[in-house]
């Protein structure tokens, strides 16, 4: 007879394996017992099954003697011809260390011949929460686990900060509005730390420091299984004095502002998802580093990043931007490749200019230009009244001024309110532009510019530029954005 023991795995492995399932196909014993064990393997975080799972198998009397086997792409592995006796089953995937488990182990009783089925799967994403938390975690709480080391040695670090912050919406002045909600917390002796009560199933921002020295902002997702890992390296940054100088009511003022440079080395290319090279693509890390652009090949290199956990990001007219968390270190340069997804342009097919069909936006555009709520400004004129920077030819409009950033070469967009001066919300191509730290100036070049729509108030947006902001908006569309399509101002100004 076929008896197999299914032992608690709290008994035997401090994080391990779980949904065993015990149950084989009985037959007649003849001559050696001689059995096949199978099953899947099954990650329960990201429900999904694990490719390239090492499943071994040990004699509980003789562990030298065992066997190994690997999943398949579904999951599915196999053991042929596995002799009658007690064996210890375990498995190994990267997906165990991410999720920071130790692999459990599993016994096997084996005394008749046939097919036994023993699926292994990792906990649930909920089981880890609550091992982490405490049980009565509700649907919406989620947890985030890490340890902080060193960028330079991998030490890891007590007492750094862990800091993240996430909108929610609250009722203030009986409207609903998105306030910040930010929380800290601080890692243990042994540098690791968990952070209960974050939303599930969104996206944080998250940074860590210790003293002086800090890893950059980065995004972290939580799943809706609400158990997510991430690891923070902290470097060392050198602060950089630089002088600028902004006008005032008609006045120059200098000032000095202090930016962020290392000596970490990050390099790569920037592609489309064709395959295709980008050049002249804006590419830094967020928060420190210079901001610099690819070549004619789609290649880049920023020389002076502060070590650490860093966000790259790339950015190029007609392309959706795109973030990556990289670990960067001053003893070795860092290669990494980004494809950018093309921006989609919607085609009006009734408006045909000299056999070309025009974007809808530009027909959007139009209307909004004759509707007379906003500044508009066309390509030529742009290029007409700007020195050197895009946000030139914005001087002189009434209740706008441009002042210098605190980084970089490119300009502010200030405007005046009821409450005194805001920073103006930036649209590029129809998409909110959230430079943070990247001005449209370092974005777009006057040659670039096919129009730019201004509206000073928030009582004159248009519903397509509507956001939260108490600000006004400026609109800055492309030549690519609008499909090399001319934008033509109201008959009555031309």
């Amino acid at each position: 007879m076929l008896m197999r023991q299914c032992v608690p795995l709290a008994r035997i492995a401090r994080i391990g394996l779980i949904s065993v399932v015990c149950g084989a196909a009985r037959l007649a014993a003849q001559g050696p017992v001689i059995a096949q064990v199978r099953g899947t393997v099954f990650d329960s975080v990201a429900m999904t099954p694990l490719k390239g799972a090492m499943i071994r198998i040990v004699r509980a009397d003789d562990p030298s003697v065992g066997r190994s086997a690997f999943s398949d792409s579904v999951g599915v592995y196999v053991h042929d011809s596995v002799p009658a006796g007690v064996w210890l089953a375990s498995f190994l995937h990267p997906t165990l260390d991410s999720l920071r488990l130790e692999p459990g182990i599993v016994r096997l009783d084996i005394t008749e011949a046939g097919v036994v089925e023993m699926p292994l799967a990792t906990p649930s994403g909920r089981t880890l929460l609550a091992r982490a938390c405490g049980p009565g975690q509700d649907a919406e709480s989620g947890v985030i686990v890490g340890a902080i080391h060193s960028a330079d040695d991998e030490t890891p670090l007590a007492g750094a900060t862990i800091e993240v912050e996430w909108p929610e919406w609250v009722l203030a002045r009986k409207q609903l509005v998105t306030e910040m909600s930010k929380r800290r917390t601080v890692s243990d002796s042994l540098g690791h730390y968990t952070f209960c009560g974050v939303p599930s199933g969104s996206t944080l921002r998250a940074r860590s420091f210790r003293q002086a020295d800090s890893a950059g902002v980065i995004e972290v997702t939580i799943p809706a299984s609400g158990y997510a890992v991430q690891d923070f390296d902290i470097g060392s940054a050198d602060a950089v004095s630089t002088t600028t100088t902004a006008t005032v009511s008609g006045r120059d003022t200098t000032g000095a502002t202090g930016v962020a440079r290392g000596r970490a080395i990050v390099r790569g290319r920037i592609m489309s998802a064709a395959g295709a090279p980008l050049p002249n693509a804006i590419v830094r890390i967020l928060g420190n580093g210079s901001v610099v652009r690819s070549n004619e090949a789609g290649e880049f290199r920023i020389s002076d990043a502060v070590s650490g956990t860093q966000s790259l990001e790339a950015r190029a007219i007609g392309y959706s931007p795109e973030r990556r968390t990289v670990q960067l270190r001053t003893t070795m340069e860092t290669e990494v490749s980004l494809m950018l997804p093309t921006r989609r342009v919607e085609l009006d097919t009734v408006r045909v200019v000299a056999g070309r069909e025009v974007p809808w936006d530009v027909r959007s555009i139009e209307r909004r230009w004759r509707a007379g709520l906003g500044k508009f400004l066309d390509g030529k004129t742009v290029v007409e009244r700007s020195t050197l920077l895009t946000t030139d030819a914005l001087r002189g409009m009434p209740g706008v001024f441009v002042r210098a950033a605190n980084q970089g070469f490119g300009q502010n967009i200030v405007m005046s309110s009821t409450w005194g001066e805001c920073g103006a919300t930036l649209f590029v191509d129809g998409m909110p532009f959230r430079g943070g730290g990247i001005t449209i100036d370092d974005f777009v070049r006057p040659g670039d510019v096919a129009a730019i729509e201004v509206y000073n108030r928030p009582s004159t947006v248009p519903a397509e530029f509507l956001t939260f902001s108490s600000c006004g908006v400026v609109a800055v569309w492309t030549k690519h954005g609008t499909g090399h399509v001319p934008v033509m101002p109201p008959k009555s100004s031309r």
